[in-house]
């Protein structure tokens, strides 16, 4: 009997591990790798229920951690949750503790950066710039941001535009991967769906 075993997790990314000591990885094998050698990306995915969600966003992590990198999840606590469900469902939720996840909540962060109902450049740069520093001076980040979609769910579509431009310019000072994500629900709309892929490299839906 071989020692390593391997299966396809959810995102289909391959999950390794080792019968005897417990050791876990994860890989990507199809065509999403060549993307890893890109120092910074800005993607968007709409989504029109939370499983979509949470299969794009486990996708995103792991292609960081194939890199050997490390993830930023602020996200809603129940996306977090699902999140945090799939990990342990596909055994990995523990390779990504010790700094390789780092979850912070939407709204909370939120609080810490809006100023007069507008996102405010200095606050950006002190709360969520300054943790991306820490983490994308360490090793490769993907982060997940959907503070963009709490801000369009509360009628506030040109805040959510200019937050997109705040991400954009901390990626001119520090080079990661970037995905926001907005529900269809509330972005179905050609103007919206125009200005959102204005600001970003990738968009799917």
């Amino acid at each position: 009997n071989w020692a390593l075993r391997g299966s396809r997790a959810s995102s289909r990314a391959w999950v390794f591990w080792c019968r005897f000591c417990h050791w876990r990885s994860a890989r990507r094998t199809d065509s999403v790798a060549p993307a890893l050698r890109r120092p910074r990306s800005h993607e968007v995915r709409l989504y029109a229920d939370d499983a979509e969600l949470v299969d794009s966003l486990e996708d995103f992590l792991l292609r960081g951690w194939s890199a050997d990198g490390a993830g930023i999840v602020i996200a809603t606590p129940e996306h977090r949750a699902a999140l945090r469900a799939r990990l342990e469902q596909d055994g990995l939720e523990g390779s990504f503790r010790g700094g390789r996840l780092i979850e912070l909540d939407a709204a909370s962060t939120l609080q810490l950066l809006m100023r007069d109902g507008s996102p405010d450049r200095r606050l950006f740069h002190e709360s969520v710039g300054s943790v991306v520093r820490e983490v994308a001076a360490e090793r490769p980040l993907h982060a997940f941001g959907e503070m963009v979609d709490v801000l369009w769910a509360q009628g506030n579509p040109s805040g959510a535009l200019e937050l997109e431009r705040l991400w954009a310019e901390l990626q001119d000072e520090v080079p990661f991967s970037l995905l926001c994500s907005y529900a269809t629900e509330r972005v179905n709309d050609s103007h919206s769906l125009t200005a959102i892929a204005r600001e970003h490299d990738t968009a799917a839906a």
